[in-house]
């Protein structure tokens, strides 16, 4: 979030219940690896490691989101720009490290004759190994508001250190899926090689799913698409009332389901899971995201979701910014069993 923002969230989510408009039994059959022959779901009740815990990135500003090119053990970073009016301009920062968090390289995302980047809310990695590829939201808006930028197009860039790319620079490539989206973003699910989008038409956020191959050869035919489910904070027996209404601070996709972390007003944090064949949620667990003892600062905000794979496993990873301003710090769970 922007950092006049840290103790205030704005509602962007405004879908109702879920509809979904495609089911994915066709869009899943035979798309699968072998090792993936049979649907798996992360069991968000799980235990919770750590990846990172209370790392400096870059202090300046929040993460917003982080993706993970697990062929080369790489993690990438999205930052609003540490710099006055960096937010409504859309300019963003964009760090490479290790998966310690130590820092291999930057490069600047920057805004040119009135056109930025956005928010950074979500950051899909393509990852070959010939190459590596970055998707992030661009074409921004300034929002009504006047404090933030969201994009309208998809880019998929490479990452180059020490550079810095504008929304017209060579060597990138713009992808707008649905003409008139807001707020448009996107996740890779790295089971079946598809990209799913997050955008807004007509004040209601929904999700479409294509074929990654597909978008980028420039065919942009969504194979299922849905609205967004309510996301109401689960109810806690003992604890004080709830805010219900949410903002989505990341989401990921993993085989037949998406994962998505919200938080609301009163900064509790919680993931669903939502079914990718009908859009309904199948699980919710909250977490504890304001004051906590075990957490070193006095606030820390969800920020970012990720697939990482490992070995022959895979985890469903989360990420908290956490500090106080001018010293912001990075803190990464997540949860591996299956359900």
């Amino acid at each position: 979030m922007h950092e006049k923002q840290w103790n205030r969230r704005r509602v962007l989510t405004t879908g109702g219940r879920a509809a979904a408009a495609v089911a994915l039994g066709s869009l899943l059959a035979g798309t699968r690896t072998a090792d993936a022959a049979v649907a798996r779901r992360f069991d968000l009740f799980g235990s919770v490691h750590s990846l990172l815990w209370n790392k400096t990135i870059l202090p300046g500003t929040v993460i917003q989101s982080f993706g993970f090119d697990n062929l080369r053990g790489h993690l990438y970073f999205v930052q609003v720009l540490d710099e006055v009016g960096a937010a409504p301009a859309g300019r963003l920062h964009v760090t490479r490290t290790d998966l310690a968090g130590n820092v291999l390289g930057d490069m600047i995302l920057r805004d040119r004759a009135g056109r930025g980047w956005g928010h950074g809310m979500s950051l899909a990695v393509e990852s070959t190994p010939r190459h590596v590829r970055l998707w992030v939201e661009v074409d921004g808006a300034v929002r009504t508001d006047g404090l933030d930028c969201t994009g309208r197009a998809l880019a998929r860039i490479p990452f180059v250190d020490g550079a810095t790319f504008t929304p017209d620079s060579a060597g990138l490539e713009k992808h707008r899926l649905i003409r008139g989206a807001t707020d448009v973003t996107c996740t890779l699910d790295p089971v079946n090689n598809r990209l799913v989008q997050r955008y807004v038409v007509a004040g209601r956020a929904r999700y479409a799913v294509y074929s990654l191959d597909e978008v980028i050869a420039g065919t942009y035919h969504p194979v299922a698409w849905f609205a967004e489910p309510v996301l109401e904070q689960p109810y806690r027996p003992g604890r004080r009332p709830i805010e219900v209404f949410v903002e989505v601070q990341g989401y990921a996709a993993y085989d037949r389901h998406l994962y998505i972390l919200a938080a609301n007003l009163q900064d509790d944090a919680h993931l669903t899971t939502v079914d990718l064949r009908s859009g309904r949620v199948v699980q919710q667990r909250s977490l504890d995201s304001g004051p906590s003892a075990v957490f070193s600062h006095v606030h820390r905000k969800a920020e970012g979701m990720a697939i990482q794979q490992t070995g022959g496993s895979a985890r469903l990873c989360y990420g908290f910014a956490g500090g106080d301003a001018g010293a912001r710090t990075t803190t990464i769970s997540y949860v591996e069993s299956m359900a």
